[in-house]
């Protein structure tokens, strides 16, 4: 028997999943491509926007430190990293645009 809660569902109720995993399975449970220069704002709440460009920050500077970089006390880090946040924030302001309905009024499921 198969499962009939869409996995998308499924994990948007598990806080231990990552947002933009949530996101990125939304988008594949609907079958919407979600190349760089895609619209994704039907798929995102107005509230996830902020926590996503954190996750995104946090994850940037995750390779830094995987880089064996000083991200504390590396001046040119806290650059890259102010940088990040208008590179994300520009980002996230194109992907999610129109970003204004609610979830009740949108459907996650293909």
């Amino acid at each position: 028997m198969t499962d009939p809660i869409p996995t998308a569902q499924r994990s948007d109720e598990d806080p231990g999943v990552p947002l933009s995993q949530r996101i990125r399975e939304r988008l594949q449970a609907a079958r919407v491509r979600f190349h760089a220069n895609d619209n994704i704002a039907d798929f995102i709440e107005p509230e996830e926007v902020p926590l996503l460009q954190a996750e995104v920050e946090e994850k940037l500077l995750e390779v830094l430190r995987s880089l064996v970089i000083d991200t504390d006390s590396d001046h040119n880090t806290q650059e890259t990293r102010a940088g990040w946040r208008r590179c994300t924030c520009a980002r996230f302001a194109a992907a999610t645009s129109g970003c204004r309905r609610s979830r009740s009024s949108r459907t996650w499921r293909a």
